[in-house]
């Protein structure tokens, strides 16, 4: 009787092995099926055709495409691509196409950029000069357009273009050539105060003459200066008269409004 129990012992025992074995099995294969599946639906395309294919590769911008081909506008570029299996466009194709178009647009600002630079460097500034016009016996007040390039200084340049004015025909002028713009400067209230040399009360055509070229000065300064009123001072100092016969006048000048002169 202690031979047989011991029999069924080892049975049971050998019949649990194999069903160990069996499930191990079973495992393997199920594992294996689930790695086929897994291969075949998302990476049997990428080890195939080298990787996942790209479609419809495009640059756009967001003034449109016309502009970005046009050249005219350079914003940041946005790159939209939509990714697709089971393609066979080449990759590394789009890829170039891509960097050509980022190559082309950088070259482009750069050119525009430069382009820039070169045109600020010619700023052409449009300026007043106040000249006297003779009419018959009488003369009348008026200004000339001047153009000038690359103006740090308005004021300054148009007061130098002023005195390398001369009279010829009909057209007149009473600044003294030697007369010097000392200083200027323009006050919280925008009104230009000018420093002029003593060589402003020397004029061949008298004190009238002074005074027809004070208001030339005043007036061209003013309006380059953007100014509603001048304030004349000489050599520091603002003159109670002008001349050698004491010509008075209205110190500041409102430029704009005609000088109080009788021509």
């Amino acid at each position: 009787m202690k031979k047989r129990k011991s029999g069924k012992k080892s049975g049971n025992k050998g019949k649990k092995g194999n069903y160990g074995v069996l499930i191990a099995f079973l495992s393997i294969l199920s594992l294996a099926g689930i790695g086929y599946i897994a291969y075949d639906l998302f990476f049997k395309d990428f080890f195939k055709g080298g990787g996942i294919k790209f479609q419809n590769l495009k640059v756009t911008n967001s003034f449109g495409k016309e502009d970005f081909e046009s050249g005219e506008s350079f914003s940041p570029q946005v790159y939209e691509t939509n990714i697709i299996d089971n393609q066979s466009e080449n990759v590394a194709t789009n890829y170039e196409g891509v960097k050509k178009e980022v190559r082309s647009v950088i070259t482009n600002i750069r050119t525009n950029m430069m382009e820039s630079k070169a045109e600020s460097k010619f700023v052409i500034k449009k300026l007043r000069i106040f000249l006297y016009r003779e009419v018959g016996d009488n003369i009348s007040f008026y200004y000339e357009l001047v153009e000038l390039t690359n103006v740090q200084d308005p004021v300054m340049t148009i007061f130098s273009k002023l005195k390398s004015v001369k009279s010829e025909g009909n057209r007149l002028s009473f600044v003294n050539p030697k007369v010097r713009l000392i200083d200027y400067k323009i006050t919280p209230e925008k009104t230009l105060v000018i420093n002029l040399s003593k060589d402003v009360n020397y004029n061949s055509y008298g004190s009238e003459g002074v005074l027809y070229s004070i208001y030339q000065i005043a007036y061209t300064l003013g309006s380059a200066a953007g100014c509603k009123d001048v304030l004349v001072l000489i050599e520091g100092e603002e003159p109670e008269y002008l001349g050698g016969e004491g010509i008075m006048f209205d110190n500041p000048i409102n430029i704009s409004r005609p000088p109080k002169i009788n021509f």
